[in-house]
């Protein structure tokens, strides 16, 4: 039999689980208004009175399947944690599910926020850090970087360790001109100590990795056989046929060396950033004479 106490204590959880859910609409609603620039990030005090917003910040982005992105917007949170927001915008796939978080442009803050992602199984882009009022470059940054992420990887069974991709050190070309004129006169960090904008050659070195020729990884020859069919490949706009002819091998030669450019460089030359930033990185290192 079901006592009067225990339906009032029914109720009792049935009200507070209400009222927690109407408090995470709210914060997710603020979140997106700030990414968005709807409303001003003074505006938190209508929140919280107790949270104060960092001077930069960054926007997240998360992907995985519905019910993993569910279960991450679910989790308890306190403070600046809790804001995070569901994505309006289409998903490459339909058994993919998106959302956002601002978080505090700091080591820790930033890394907390990978460690919960990672915890539900999600893929993530780390937006390039911004003025909390300029919270939508963040957010753009990191959107411009979502078709490097795999529509499918997300949806395998676990274990696997989800991909993270940072949006100012993955194409640090890119981030050099964005950052070049709030320091006009004095060298640009892309995050790697002593990489500066005014080192185009540490910028290189950075993007190629194994096949910069500053690194001293792999063997003379076989770096440069990999620097060659490199940019045949881009010569040939991309086609491999034409490249493979124009090397002289196989197609399935020149997708074999393909596969380790890509996995030396930790890029791919299916995605437009990847090829712009490796490009340029082989011919500042070819105009620089290595």
């Amino acid at each position: 039999m079901i006592t009067a106490g225990s339906i009032v204590l029914w109720l009792g959880l049935r009200g507070a689980g209400a009222e927690e859910n109407r408090e995470r609409e709210r914060w997710e609603r603020f979140t997106w208004a700030i990414l968005t620039e709807a409303t001003p990030p003074s505006t938190i005090e209508i929140l919280s009175t107790r949270v104060r917003f960092p001077d930069r910040v960054r926007a997240l982005a998360v992907q995985g399947s519905p019910e993993d992105v569910a279960d991450w917007r679910r989790r308890p949170r306190t403070g600046l944690e809790r804001l995070i927001t569901p994505s309006t915008a289409p998903t490459r796939a339909p058994d993919l599910a998106l959302a956002w978080q601002l978080c505090p442009d700091s080591v820790a803050a930033t890394e907390r926020a990978l460690e919960i992602a990672a915890e539900h199984g999600l893929d993530a882009i780390v937006g390039r850090p911004a003025a909390v009022a300029d919270a939508a470059l963040s957010l753009r940054s990191a959107h411009a970087r979502l078709r490097s992420l795999s529509p499918t990887a997300p949806l395998y069974a676990a274990p696997r360790v989800p991909d993270v991709i940072w949006a100012d050190r993955d194409t640090p070309f890119l981030e050099a001109l964005f950052t070049l004129d709030e320091h006009a006169n004095e060298g640009v960090s892309d995050g790697s100590p002593g990489v500066t904008a005014r080192d185009p050659g540490g910028l290189s070195a950075r993007v190629l990795g194994p096949l910069s020729q500053r690194d001293g990884a792999l063997p003379a020859a076989e770096r440069e056989l990999l620097r060659g069919t490199l940019r045949a490949v881009y010569e040939a706009d991309g086609q491999r046929g034409p490249a493979a002819t124009a090397l002289g091998i196989h197609r399935n030669t020149l997708r074999d060396r393909i596969t380790r450019i890509e996995r030396l460089t930790s890029r791919t030359l299916t995605d437009a950033d990847d090829r712009a930033e490796l490009w340029l990185a082989l011919r500042v290192e070819e105009l620089a004479g290595g």
